[in-house]
């Protein structure tokens, strides 16, 4: 009998903990609840063979046995119900307040059952003593028994790991447990609430249901701007930022004609609250780099007077501080110009300044610039078989767009600023005036961009990508060029 019940035990035990340990729901409390009961079986064993107790002693030895057995039987169904099916399965919430609570009832109704067959007691008589404590312990516990009762209420509407906000306060709640709830703010600092405090607060939980939240950034514009390239240039902020997500999209409303400016919000969702600062901060950077290479004017309130001088095209800014003609000079595809032109690209180039991550040229898109960089680090990547992968990395006095500004051709990959990058831009009309006046270029850049493309292709052919493609040849290139700038 005695071996019976050990290999029975054992078996529950051992299968439990195999499936709960795969199913990744397996807690420790199953071992303590285990060895407990193989330890009070051993020794009541012991004691009834080979030691003779009195009946009282007896029945202390077998209710703490059964206490035991009970024990264990509760937590493998607490783990195999609770943890695997109810949480995991059905995806159901149990708070951990409720679940406990439940779990002692169980508990002592079955103490109190088990003295009861033990010790034939009266059953009024066993449930007399608690009703009468609990009334006693109830009376003179009220406020902790009502924040208890406000601890098992909350479960409802906020669970470990959500993000909150009530009162002055902001966090994410890191602890839940009968008395109190704890909230670790943005600053690190950890915030104690009684649950009877918390439930009658009003509670703004930012991540109940789903943890996608709408946030908001509004911009005032100069009135000289047409609305739908403010509105573009706003859409283009958010472009390239993983936490922004495409469902619901983003939106943008010109929302109020103020007295010195023209206000537009901009409104985006994402996936992480707890990023909200990071988010935020990224696509309001961006805003600004975005406006300042496009010449939207953010303007100063009209109540404040403020003198300034507006400056000529020609006139050095803080972004022009770098020598554009010495840049100009030390590239190999602008090595057949004389000084004169290079001066002539180097007046009508501009310097344009992008955030990181943001996106400079789209694979598969026109390409209508040529970009040198003058400072920071730009990404090549391609995009092929579904997979997007970063294939080259360029740096200051590098080139790229070259091959579908001057083709045609629509952009080969995509180019995003990997940190605070500024480049010169070239616009399609430079390269124009310079082709149509001096022919004889067309063969230098043909020979320069074959190699450039040749390298393209290379990679390209690595991720799978365009392998039956024909290799560009410099006469092949100069045929493009010519008939895209429509040269005779």
């Amino acid at each position: 009998m005695a071996i019976t019940f050990l290999l029975i035990v054992t078996i529950i035990y051992v299968s439990s903990r195999y499936f709960l340990v795969n199913k990744k729901v397996f807690h420790q409390g199953l071992n303590l609840a285990y060895a407990g009961t193989i330890f009070t079986f051993l020794f009541r064993w012991y004691t009834k063979n080979y030691f003779s107790f009195n009946s009282s002693l007896n029945h202390w030895v077998d209710l703490f046995f059964y206490l035991a057995v009970i024990y264990f039987a509760l937590k493998v169904s607490d783990q195999l119900l609770v943890d695997y099916y109810l949480i995991r399965i059905r995806e159901l919430y149990i708070a951990p307040q409720l679940r406990n609570t439940i779990f002692l009832i169980i508990y002592l109704l079955a103490v109190l059952i088990i003295a009861r067959n033990i010790w034939h007691l009266n059953p009024t008589a066993i449930l007399a003593i608690p009703t009468v404590l609990t009334a006693g312990i109830a009376l003179a516990f009220q406020d902790t028994l009502k924040t208890f009762i406000a601890g098992i209420f909350l479960n409802k509407v906020i669970h470990l790991g959500d993000w909150i906000a009530f009162g002055n306060y902001q966090g994410e709640v890191t602890a839940m447990d009968w008395v109190r709830t704890t909230i670790r703010t943005r600053d690190g600092d950890h915030i104690f609430i009684l649950n009877s405090v918390l439930a009658a607060s009003d509670i703004y939980n930012f991540s109940l249901h789903n943890r996608n939240h709408r946030c908001s950034i509004k911009v005032g514009v100069s009135y000289q701007h047409p609305p739908h390239l403010v509105k573009a240039a706003l859409r283009e902020a958010t472009r390239n930022i993983p936490e922004i997500i495409s469902n619901p999209p983003v939106e943008v409303y010109l929302e109020q004609y103020s007295d010195f400016s023209i206000i537009y919000g901009l409104y985006f969702w994402i996936n992480d609250y707890a990023r909200y600062q990071r988010i935020m901060d990224e696509v309001a950077s961006r805003i600004w780099y975005i406006f300042r290479r496009h010449n939207i004017e953010i303007p100063y309130p009209i109540r404040t007077i403020i003198p300034t001088q507006k400056s000529s095209g020609t006139a050095e800014t803080a972004e022009t501080k770098y020598s554009t003609v010495a840049i100009i000079e030390q590239m190999a595809i602008f090595q057949p110009l004389d000084q004169k032109d290079r001066e002539f690209i180097a007046r009508m180039a501009r310097i344009q300044t992008f955030y990181p991550r943001e996106v400079i040229i789209q694979q598969g898109e026109p390409g209508s610039n040529f970009y040198v960089i003058v400072s920071g680090k730009v990404g090549i990547y391609f995009t092929g078989d579904g997979q997007t992968r970063l294939v080259k990395t360029l740096k200051p006095q590098q080139y790229f767009g070259e091959i579908s500004l001057l083709t045609g051709e629509l952009c080969t990959a995509t180019a995003i600023a990997q940190e605070t990058t500024s480049v010169l831009m070239l616009s399609r009309k430079i390269f124009d005036q310079i082709i149509t006046s001096k022919p004889e270029i067309v063969e230098h850049l043909a020979t320069e961009l074959a190699h450039r493309s040749e390298e393209l292709q290379i990679i390209a052919e690595q991720i799978k990508q365009q392998k039956d493609s024909e290799k560009i040849s410099p006469e092949t290139l100069v045929k493009k060029i010519r008939k895209f700038f429509r040269l005779n």
